[in-house]
């Protein structure tokens, strides 16, 4: 079942979740292409017993939105070109196993990037076990304000 990013989860780096800009909502729409990952860097669930418990504890549609923000970053680190985001979005899964964010932003040296992925986790919300995404254009500062992204 697929569920579309809707809900947000506050962000520790960000006083907002990023917007998406005009032409990022027209791409979206006409099926704008992911790229699938190749390598999954959060795909096993940590074996460590105090990891576990304290991760037993947070809801479940939380641990979805930790483990595929985590993921995001480490496929934007790996990419080519890497990226090394300073702020990243971060939505709740409300329901299924699948988290669509068709439109959103990341924030990398000093500039914000148009961004859409789709993580799949296991049941249990243990595990990424699909991730694809798209990096789109720079959003231009002027737009930044308007889309209520931050200036940093």
């Amino acid at each position: 079942m697929t569920t579309a990013a809707t809900d947000q989860v506050p962000q520790a780096t960000s006083t907002k979740t990023p917007a998406p800009t005009a032409g990022d909502a027209t791409a979206a729409q006409q099926g704008l292409q992911l790229h699938e990952a190749k390598t999954l860097f959060s795909q096993a669930p940590t074996n460590d017993l105090s990891s576990m418990m304290a991760i037993g504890t947070v809801p479940r549609g939380d641990r979805a939105a930790q483990l595929c923000s985590t993921e995001l970053g480490e496929q934007l680190v790996h990419a080519s070109p890497g990226y090394y985001p300073d702020s990243l979005p971060l939505f709740r899964l409300k329901e299924g196993t699948v988290l669509d964010v068709p439109k959103g932003a990341f924030h990398s040296n000093s500039q914000w990037y148009a961004l859409s992925y789709r993580c799949e986790v296991d049941p249990q919300a243990t595990k990424v076990v699909s991730f694809a995404f798209h990096i789109g254009q720079p959003i231009p500062r002027s737009d930044w304000s308007s889309l209520g992204l931050p200036s940093q």
